[in-house]
Parts: structure tokens; C-alpha cells; sequence
């Protein structure tokens, strides 16, 4: 993968965690975006998923019930594939894979 420029990074920690970094799991990247008001989670998920590279999956906790309605209309209309959406002891938690 290339490598960033600062302008690039400081964009990339921005679009994908609260505290700016991605984490590795095991199926893939985690990007936290819990505790963040509306449309926030939208938008910065819309950034994440386009900052990796195509088949990667991106976990992402969040605290919004709203978020579940709008990352399931998201997916839709992205091409996205949102592979599970379940709720979770502190919010809920979204699996997609970027197309």
C-alpha cells in the first residue's frame, strides 16, 4: 500500500475514529464511532470505507439506534455489503465488506 502524506493521514484519522486510529481485528479494520451525534457516524463511515482497499471489512461500534436504519439505507445505495448488524451491551455494532 502507498504510503500517506501528513495531509492524508490527518484526513484518514479523522474519517475513522473518534480517537484517530484504525485497529486490525480479525475479520478486518475497526473504526469506534461510538458516542458521536448524527449524521456524524454516516459520514465518516462513507470515509473510512473509501480509504481501504476493496474486500476489507470494517467493523463499527456505534451508540445510535438511528445509525442501524441509516447504515442499512447507506449500503444500499453504495454498493457496500453490510454482512451483519446486531445490537451490542453498549450500542450496536455494523459489519461491512467495501466493495
Amino acid at each position: 500500500m502507498p504510503s500517506l502524506n501528513k495531509e492524508e493521514l490527518e484526513f484518514v484519522s479523522d474519517a475513522i475514529g473518534q480517537d484517530g486510529s484504525v485497529q486490525g481485528g480479525p475479520g478486518g479494520k475497526v473504526a469506534d464511532l461510538r458516542s458521536l451525534p448524527s449524521p456524524i457516524p454516516l459520514v465518516r463511515l462513507y470515509r473510512a470505507l473509501n480509504r481501504l482497499p476493496a474486500g476489507t471489512e470494517l467493523t463499527v461500534p456505534t451508540t445510535g439506534r438511528g445509525t442501524v436504519a441509516e447504515f442499512q439505507a447507506f449500503a444500499r445505495m453504495t454498493g457496500h455489503a453490510l454482512l451483519e448488524q446486531r445490537e451490542a451491551d453498549e450500542g450496536f455494532v455494523h459489519v461491512f465488506r467495501r466493495r
